[in-house]
Parts: structure tokens; sequence; C-alpha cells
């Protein structure tokens, strides 16, 4: 981790944003999974319906204006310069993030009195985009710009939607105001930079190899902005869900 490190993310264009806007749909696709609020499994029906619907995401759900995770689309994230080994200005665009509709669910909570859910998962997946860089890499200057590659293998997570009831129509409704996103272990990560040092491929060739070697120490500069731009995202995502469908019509009496 760097504390120092200045985050900005950006999500104009992202996965709400490049669905058609929704219209008075009301209700989830038929053959979503329901699950009942008295179910003493509550927890484990909630994990089955959720695996189900990660899935059925990767084609979005154009009801409700949500346009398709696999692949996920966003503009641009910009990371700032930090003050460890890893002191990198960082600008990607051009956004396409791959394989989320195959994250596995590991373990659910509901508490909906409370109106919190928490979910553990998963995932292996890509991400790929236009890149600017400029800064130090253990001490040696790095420069670059082109695209990119960066492959994430088993990330582990802990997603967290939150929020309160409200009224509308006479209906109750899950107002989703908040969604931490955690990321609690990642066992690698492989990089690919494409024309660093102006396009010197002795140069970029050895920029990468150290980058990879030393993957932990990137991926801690990176690991911020990811939680809180992917956290947006999935706050955007389940927010529209739950201000279209009345939360009696996801959870059933």
């Amino acid at each position: 981790m760097f504390p120092a490190m200045a985050v900005l993310f950006l999500l104009c264009g992202a996965v709400l944003l490049t669905a058609p806007p929704a219209r008075a749909a009301n209700q989830l696709p038929q053959d979503w999974i329901r699950c009942q609020k008295t179910d003493p499994q509550l927890d484990r029906c909630l994990e089955g319906a959720v695996q189900d619907a990660i899935k059925k995401l990767a084609g979005g759900i154009p009801s409700l204006g949500i346009a398709s995770i696999d692949p996920l689309q966003l503009s641009a994230l910009e990371i700032g310069q930090g003050q460890g080994p890893i002191s990198v200005n960082q600008k990607f665009s051009n956004i396409k993030v791959l394989g989320l509709s195959k994250a596995v669910l590991e373990k659910s909570r509901a508490d909906l009195g409370h109106y919190t859910l928490s979910f553990d998962g998963a995932v292996t997946n890509d991400f790929e985009a236009d890149y600017e860089m400029d800064g130090r890499i253990l001490l040696l200057p790095v420069t670059g710009r082109g695209r990119c590659k960066l492959s994430f293998t088993n990330m582990k997570a802990t997603l967290e939607p939150k929020g309160k009831e409200i009224q509308k129509n006479g209906k109750r409704y899950f107002d989703v105001t908040e969604f931490v996103l955690s990321i609690k272990s990642l066992d690698k990560m492989q990089v690919h930079f494409e024309n660093l040092f102006n396009g010197d491929k002795a140069l970029g060739d050895t920029m990468n190899t150290l980058m990879n070697e030393n993957w932990r120490d990137l991926w801690g500069e990176l690991r911020p902005a990811f939680e809180q731009t992917f956290g947006a995202v999935f706050h955007q995502i389940t927010k529209r869900i739950f201000e279209k469908v009345p939360f009696d019509d996801v959870f059933l009496d």
C-alpha cells in the first residue's frame, strides 16, 4: 500500500451509461432466481441466486438499462504518483475488462432488516486498455504510451451493498446508498505494456519483465483505485436493479 498515492477514477460511458435508458420496467427477468425472506437457508439461496445473476449479466438486462458486464467497458482510470518503490503516473482509457461473468461466489450473507448484503467471491480476469505511463519503478525511469494488458489470477474480494428503505407508489424499495468493494488477495498479476520507451523493444521487454517479477509492488499501487472504480460500477448496477424493482419482488414473502 502507498498511503500518499492520489487516486482519481472516471466512469463516463461505464456499464450503465452505455445502455439505453430504462423504461417503466419494474420486475426482474422471469428466469431470475428469487429467495424467500423467511427461508432459514436464505444465505444459501441468495448465493445461488447471485451466482446465476452474474452469468446472466454477461448479456446485460435491457429492460433495466444495464449493459453487458462481460466485457465490461469503462472510459478512464487515472492513478497518481505514489511514494513507494513503484512511483508512476498511470492513465488508462478505452478500458475493457473480460471474465467478470465467470466470477465464483463463495459465500453470501443477508441482513434484510438493515438492508445490508455481503458477498465473498473470486475471479480471474483480464484488463485491457490504452495507457500513458511516466515515473519510476524500483528507481528506474519508465515512460510509455500504447496498449496494455493486465491479467489477474484468482482475485478474491468482498462486496457489500448497503442502504435503506424508501417508499415509491405504495411499495418499498431498497435504496442502495453505499457499496464497499474490498480486494482481499490476489494469487498473481501479469502485465504487458506495448511501446514502452518509444518502442525500444529491448528496454520495453526488460521493463515488462521487471514489473512481472515485482508484481506485488505494482499491484499495491493499483489496488486502491481498482477498489474504488469497480466498487462504483457495481454500486451503479445494484442501485439500478433495486431502484426499478420493488424489494418485495426481489425477496418474496
